[in-house]
């Protein structure tokens, strides 16, 4: 089985951010433009003034290059989330530490030889960074955990499966057997000549085997709906609803052991193994049920972590619109 790794409202945030982020590039890129002096010199203005300008623009040309790192952390940062293999893993974490390092070097070139307003906004920027990378390292375990219940979630869904395969081909071989043997106790019956005990012996026997069919048949049916709550319960998607599920899986269950006496009188070979099988890997400690919980609750704090790298975004979004406000009232004075 296959699960979604980003939901809509996932899609939903980050496309936010990144609009917020490309907007936030266009007014820079604006910024940029009103900061450099006139094409061909500085003609009607004091060189004080152009320089001035001048000093200006390495600012918004670094804020802009910032705004593009954020973009790139943003955007990769949910591909943790949909990773199969540890060399898939790797691979985008080492691209978001890469993100991360270009990031945290900007800022640090940012701070030196600028003025105090812009290495203090750029000091508050370094510690977002920082908190980028913790959230990324959460992403990352969270990654790392996902992949460990996935294989576990495999591993007992496939000795879920073979159970209940065993389970429903002998009996559906028993059911076969029993099934001959009624039409030969009918046809015995049918038959005339017979003394009066001897009908009520195969009478009797006609009875037993009837009701093993019967029994036989229940097995089947609580085999399948066992093999359907599972299915379930591996699928769901609310961690409160599971509770209702694994009931459902603990009755199929004890409905199959509960046959079990009936079938040992009647001289079938036991299932019992394969039901006890069925058992641990539906409701054991790492079973099925268990390992979807776990899984549900790794997904919300995939989640959360996602959520606030999303607030990190909005947070260094806002400052540096505060180096674009500086640049533009710089501009502004020396003009």
């Amino acid at each position: 089985m296959t699960y979604t790794n980003e939901n809509a409202t996932d899609k939903i945030g980050k496309a936010a951010v990144r609009g917020k982020i490309v907007r936030g590039a266009l007014v820079l890129s604006t910024a940029i433009l009103l900061f450099l002096p006139p094409f061909g010199g500085v003609r009607g203005l004091s060189a004080d003034r152009g320089l001035q300008a001048a000093d200006s623009t390495p600012v918004a040309l670094a804020s802009l290059e910032l705004w593009r790192q954020a973009d790139r952390i943003v955007t990769a940062a949910p591909g943790l989330l949909s990773v199969t293999t540890t060399g898939e893993q790797n691979q985008v974490r080492t691209a978001l530490q890469a993100e991360i390092a270009r990031l945290e070097a900007g800022l640090q070139e940012l701070r030196l030889g600028q003025g105090e307003d812009v290495a203090g906004q750029a000091a508050a920027m370094a510690q977002l960074a920082g908190q980028f990378a913790e959230s990324l390292e959460i992403l990352d375990r969270t990654a790392s955990a996902r992949m460990a219940i996935r294989h576990l979630k495999a591993e007992q869904s496939q000795a879920a499966s073979v159970a209940q395969r065993t389970i429903a081909a002998r009996l559906r071989l028993w059911a076969s057997k029993t099934e001959s043997k009624t039409m030969v106790l009918r046809s015995a019956l049918r038959s005339g000549g017979m003394a009066e005990s001897r009908r009520l012996q195969i009478s009797g026997a006609l009875i037993e085997a009837l009701m093993l069919q019967r029994r036989i048949e229940q097995a089947l049916d609580f085999s399948e709906r066992a093999e359907l709550a599972l299915a379930v319960a591996a699928c769901c998607t609310s961690e409160t609803r599971l509770p209702d599920i694994r009931p459902m899986i603990e009755a199929a269950v004890a409905d199959l052991e509960g046959l079990l006496p009936t079938m040992a009188a009647a001289g079938l070979p036991s299932i019992a193994s394969s039901i006890s099988a069925l058992r641990r890997a539906g409701l054991g400690p790492q079973g099925i049920v268990s390992l979807r919980h776990a899984e549900l609750r790794i997904q919300s704090a995939a989640e959360a972590a996602l959520a606030r790298n999303s607030e990190l975004a909005e947070a260094f979004s806002g400052r540096l619109d505060s180096l674009v406000a500086q640049g533009e009232e710089a501009t502004s004075t020396a003009n």
